[in-house]
């Protein structure tokens, strides 16, 4: 995802643009944890402050896939303690 920052949106942070731009589809938390782990580069260079600010025509490139979460292969069934279609609950 890559965007340029318009005059209107030059002195917001980085955080509160992403999620503006983003329009609620992802979380502030998980934004800033995307930006925290490289996945987010401001002029070409990797960011890694959520507060950084933003000016006019800076070029911003959003990478999602580098913070994708993995879980367990092999799952123990003895071990879920609740499952429906909406959750899991699993001692780990």
């Amino acid at each position: 995802l890559e965007w340029i920052v318009t005059s209107e949106e030059s002195g917001s942070k980085l955080l509160a643009f992403l999620v503006q731009r983003l329009q609620g589809q992802y979380s502030a938390r998980f934004l800033k944890r995307s930006i925290e782990h490289n996945g987010c580069y401001i002029n070409g260079h990797i960011e890694r402050f959520a507060s950084t600010v933003l000016g006019k025509g800076d070029h911003v490139c959003l990478r999602l896939e580098s913070t994708t979460q993995t879980f367990p292969k092999i799952v123990e069934t003895s071990r879920i303690l609740l499952e429906d279609e909406a959750l899991l609950v699993y001692d780990k």
